[in-house]
């Protein structure tokens, strides 16, 4: 438990990692060992949220050919 802190321990970061991650929205954390900073991590910046567009079929044909049109469903099922 981090308690509004943003250091932690190696054995804190080990087995309490949900709440370093709540830690890690609000700034960076410091991680300690044995009384020494070892590491700082630092939250990414989350990516912009973009209009999802379908994957395009001509692309995956070029990728897997004409591999797959062959192939049944019912090919499989006994």
């Amino acid at each position: 438990m981090l308690y509004m802190t943003t250091t932690v321990t190696v054995r804190q970061l080990r087995h309490d990692l949900k709440s370093v991650e709540k830690a890690l929205i609000k700034g960076p954390v410091k991680v300690t060992k044995r009384g020494k900073v070892i590491w700082t991590i630092r939250a990414e910046k989350k990516p912009a949220k973009g209009k999802w567009t379908p994957p395009d079929p001509e692309r995956a044909r070029k990728i897997i050919g004409d591999r797959l049109e062959g192939l049944d469903v019912r090919d499989f099922i006994r």
